[in-house]
C-alpha cells in the first residue's frame, strides 16, 4: 500500500512538471511571437516616416515640379527634391528588390526596399518588406501614368520579420498612407 502510494506521488508529480514544462514552452513561443510582431511593426512605421518625409520634398526648389517624378511604377519611384533644405536637389530611388536581395534572412518571402539618393544607396537597407505598392493619382483623385498630372501618391508597405518564428504563419505588419506633394500643385 505504501508503495502504490509513492508510485501515484511520483506519477502526479511527474505530471505537474510535464504541464509546467509545457506551459512554459507555450509562453516563450507566444513572448516570441509578440516581439516579431512588435519588431514588423516597428520596422513598417519607420519606413513609412521616412518614405512621406521624402515624398513631400519632391519637387521642392525646382522651377517646374510638374518634372520632378523621373521614372514610377507600382514597385518603384525615381524623383527630384531637395530632401535637406540645402538649396540643392538630390535625386532620389525607391526600388523594391526581389527575393534573393534578401538571401541572408532566413524569411524566404522578404526582399529589400532600397532607398538610393544621389547614387548613394542607404547604409541600411530595409529588410523584411515583402510588398511595397505604390499608387498614382491627379488632381481629381483618378489613378494616372501621366507623371505630370501627379498630385498624390498612395502608398502600402507591408513587412514581415526577417526570421519568422513559424514559417506557416508568418507576422505581418501592413502600412498605408496617401502622401500630397505640396510642391506638385500647381
Amino acid at each position: 500500500m505504501y508503495a502504490l502510494t509513492i508510485a501515484s506521488s511520483f506519477i502526479v508529480g511527474a505530471l505537474v512538471i510535464l504541464q509546467l514544462a509545457g506551459m512554459h514552452v507555450f509562453l516563450a513561443d507566444q513572448l516570441q511571437h509578440a516581439n516579431s510582431e512588435r519588431t514588423a511593426l516597428e520596422v513598417g512605421a519607420a519606413l513609412a516616416e521616412v518614405l512621406e518625409h521624402d515624398l513631400r520634398r519632391m519637387g521642392l526648389d525646382m522651377e517646374d515640379p510638374r518634372g520632378a517624378i523621373v521614372a514610377a511604377d507600382s514597385t518603384s519611384i525615381s524623383f527630384w527634391g531637395n530632401l535637406d533644405d540645402d538649396a540643392l536637389l538630390e535625386n532620389v530611388t525607391y526600388s523594391l528588390g526581389a527575393t534573393s536581395t534578401a538571401a541572408e534572412t532566413s524569411n524566404p518571402n522578404d526582399r529589400v526596399l532600397f532607398r538610393v539618393v544621389d547614387s548613394e544607396p542607404a547604409t541600411d537597407p530595409a529588410l523584411g518588406v515583402v510588398d511595397f505598392h505604390l499608387t498614382y493619382f491627379d488632381y481629381t483623385g483618378t489613378e494616372t501614368n501621366d507623371w505630370g498630372s501627379v498630385r498624390s501618391i498612395r502608398y502600402t508597405i507591408t513587412v514581415e520579420s526577417p526570421e519568422p518564428t513559424d514559417p506557416f504563419d508568418p507576422v505581418q505588419a501592413t502600412t498605408s498612407g496617401v502622401v500630397f506633394p505640396r510642391n506638385l500643385t500647381l
